[in-house]
């Protein structure tokens, strides 16, 4: 089966303007125009994150893959189990629950 639709997934405190974000849809414009790239701005609630997904790519063909970094590999791999789609993940968050629990709250961050 072809992809026709690609969802990359960002980590924690991380954007689709990061590097590894540009990067990915720079080369997919590139090298397979045909190819519907999605990158989201996640929220921080996984609740929230899962709905976005959920709505963002209802209507997406089984052609569709699922890319993710970090804690955006974790959600990556939930998307791939939902939908079963191929997916990639790059350093997946394992325990979320666990590693981020220190991060609820107001964080500051290096240009504060």
């Amino acid at each position: 089966m072809t992809t026709t639709h690609l969802l990359y997934l960002h980590g924690f405190r991380s954007s689709p303007q990061s590097a590894k974000a540009r990067l990915m849809a720079d080369y997919v414009a590139r090298h397979h125009p045909g190819v519907r790239f999605w990158c989201p701005q996640l929220p921080p609630s996984p609740r929230a994150a899962a709905e976005l997904l959920a709505e963002g790519i209802a209507a997406w063909p089984p052609g569709m893959a699922v890319a993710g970094s970090s804690l955006g590999g974790y959600y990556a791999s939930w998307v791939a189990r939902q939908r079963g789609c191929p997916s990639v993940l790059v350093n997946p968050a394992v325990n979320p629950a666990r590693d981020l629990e220190r991060y609820i709250g107001e964080q500051t961050a290096w240009h504060d």
